[in-house]
């Protein structure tokens, strides 16, 4: 080992040569690294939500309405006008409006008040959105802009789709503004724990080139979970600096031991005492998170592999790397030492030992309380609930709500052909608390009107592949109570009618 050690230390030019073009080829590959903001897709594959959401990805062109747009100050030609055009925007699936549920040229009074009024008001008009998630962040803007293109005079756009969009475009400075923040509260902290001012300049180029290129690796992995892409790089940080300081002051103590060592032979010795240490730290955390990995949850796996490859190339770093640039930077390291910042700790250490028992009984105590609290954490799933108060976003789903109400949207998907027992399904679902509408083949067109008369494009949006398309509405908050006091009532609803030969979509029946 120590002959292997000498060689790196020898070639040290060559060792940060390798690392400087590993990190240009990670900070290439990161950019390209296809970020995934669905917590659907990491469902098991045998949920029965992840099956009955393929199966409509299987048969419909459709999945479930992912926005709502609220346009103001048109008429109702012009509202057919921007039904079409909003259809003809590149990554929407599906467009419905008034103009889908009921005859926009019979006259007013003798529609159904409560159907109107759920898609207009006298001040505009409301489209459900069906929105590609993979084209999100270029159609949620466009299907705004044609919008406003209409003469409309005020646009406000809310939902799933909507808030994924603007997270999509907003991650990279968010994750920007956090690593700032993280690196300036350690830099704060290792100015006053260290012992020369370029201290932590050596440190951050170190876990900086590791989190570069480990990130950038995720490329082989075809894509990342977004929470992966926005922990990751911040647990890196955090769980790596130590092995870092381990290795530094490990070398400084070899220095004062050997005095008459030169720097490489010192630093060889600190490589050997410190290696165990640092690879025994590094295979825990490396363990911790690679278990991960055995979650049913396909972000679990996600992260697990994320994280314990950034441990790998921490580890990396910090034995080969930064070795060599404490070598090259000796004498700015040393020319820029400072006395021991931090404050004796004596006092705190000899109170600690004498309150230990007491101390040990309070935390068993606190713990009982704690874990009752925890069990009643609640965790939100849908991207609605991460919109944050005065935002844009904000205003127009309150703007929207307030018109027309929450609206929660979930397909259910039942055999074609059985007429009867889908009228009965529509009709049982309809009398269920907060369910506001519900769209199907029967609704638009009725059961005596032959699938062979309808025009191709509606009829493939509510019925295909063997299936007939239901789309209740409700309104309801997307991730409350009253939605998943919903879930088991529409599954029993349909049950009672279908069986097990039927698919229920969306957010609550999901999470």
């Amino acid at each position: 080992m120590q002959r292997i050690i000498n060689g790196f230390l020898r070639h040290r030019i060559i060792v940060v040569i390798v690392f400087t073009m590993l990190t240009v080829l990670g900070a290439i590959a990161y950019p390209q690294v296809k970020v995934n903001y669905s917590f659907a897709d990491y469902l098991p594959k045998d949920a029965p939500s992840v099956i009955a959401l393929d199966d409509m990805k299987a048969s419909f062109d459709a999945g479930v309405p992912n926005a709502r747009l609220y346009a103001e100050g048109i008429n109702a030609v012009q509202a057919e006008r921007l039904a079409d055009d909003l259809a003809d925007v590149d990554g929407v699936d599906e467009v419905m409006w008034l103009g889908s549920v009921v005859d926009t040229k019979t006259p007013a009074e003798i529609q159904d008040a409560d159907t109107v009024s759920s898609w207009k008001t006298d001040k505009g008009y409301l489209y459900q959105l069906t929105i590609d998630s993979s084209k999100l962040v270029d159609a949620v803007p466009e299907a705004r802009a044609v919008a406003e293109q209409a003469h409309a005079t005020h646009v406000t756009m809310a939902g799933d789709g909507v808030t994924t969009a603007e997270a999509q475009g907003s991650t990279a400075t968010e994750i920007m503004l956090i690593m700032a923040i993280a690196v300036a509260i350690v830099i704060g902290i290792l100015l006053i724990t260290s012992h020369s001012w370029f201290e932590p300049v050596i440190f951050l180029i170190v876990i900086g080139v590791a989190i570069v290129m480990n990130m950038g690796s995720n490329i082989v992995l075809g894509e990342i979970s977004f929470v992966s892409q926005i922990c990751g790089a911040i647990l890196q940080l955090a769980v790596s600096m130590d092995y870092a300081i381990v290795l530094l002051h490990t070398f400084r103590r070899v220095e004062k031991e050997m005095p008459g060592a030169t720097p490489v032979e010192a630093m060889a010795e600190t490589m050997i005492r410190s290696f165990t240490v640092i690879l025994s730290s590094a295979a825990v955390t490396f363990f911790g998170f690679l278990s991960l990995t055995v979650m049913r949850f396909g972000i679990g796996v996600n992260m697990g592999i994320v994280l314990s490859k950034g441990i790998v190339f921490s580890f990396l770093s910090i034995m080969l790397l930064m070795p060599c640039l404490i070598l090259m930077f000796l004498k700015p390291l040393n020319a820029l030492e400072h006395r021991y910042l931090m404050p004796s700790f004596s006092r705190f250490a000899n109170a600690a030992i004498h309150i230990a028992l007491p101390a040990a009984l309070a935390i068993l105590i606190a713990a009982v309380p704690a874990y009752v609290a925890q069990e009643r954490n609640d965790f939100i799933y849908g991207a609605a609930d991460f919109v944050q108060p005065g935002s844009r976003l904000k205003s127009d789903a309150d703007h929207i709500n307030d018109a027309f109400g929450r609206s929660e949207t979930w397909v259910i998907m039942v055999p074609e052909g059985r007429w009867a027992d889908e009228q009965a399904v529509i009709d049982d679902v309809e009398r269920l608390p907060h369910v506001t509408d519900v769209t199907s083949y029967i609704t638009m067109a009725g059961r005596a009107m032959p699938t062979a008369i309808v025009p191709g494009d509606q009829l493939d949006q509510l019925i295909s592949h063997g299936w007939s398309r239901l789309v209740v509405s409700m309104d309801v908050q997307t991730e409350s109570k009253d939605a998943y006091a919903l879930v088991p009532e529409v599954r029993d609803t349909v049950a009672r009618h279908y069986g097990d030969d039927y698919r229920l979509v969306g957010t609550a029946p999901t999470t």
